[in-house]
């Protein structure tokens, strides 16, 4: 008999990746922003995942970015302590590429896919 599968580990908080433009994050008539939500399960990257190495805006470890999975989040629900760090430019510009390919509004050869 195969052992029972654990639970699911609870999680307290999830690493996010603002991919809204600096207008506005900056804008106060702008309350949310868009972010993609992390996974440091790099094994499990799919064509809408986009890689960030570790030590990129704080990411403590490998992670994939999942362009799947695109949230509005209140920017006063951001600004606090958690905040990590800016990602590198190229990598920001990847991850953005890679969104717009999940949306269909760019081309695969845009993202390197």
């Amino acid at each position: 008999m195969p052992p029972a599968a654990s639970p699911a580990p609870v999680r307290d908080e999830r690493w996010l990746v603002v991919v809204s433009s600096k207008r506005d994050c900056r804008d106060v008539a702008c309350p949310t922003v868009v972010v993609l939500i992390l996974s440091a399960k790099v094994e499990h990257a799919g064509r809408h995942d986009e890689l960030i190495r570790a030590g990129d805006g704080g990411v403590q470890r490998d992670s994939i970015a999942q362009t799947d999975l695109v949230l509005f989040w209140p920017k006063d629900e951001l600004l606090d302590d958690r905040c990590k760090g800016d990602l590198m430019l190229d990598t920001l510009i990847r991850v953005r590429a890679r969104l717009a390919n999940t949306l269909g509004i760019a081309e695969p050869k845009a993202t390197g896919s």
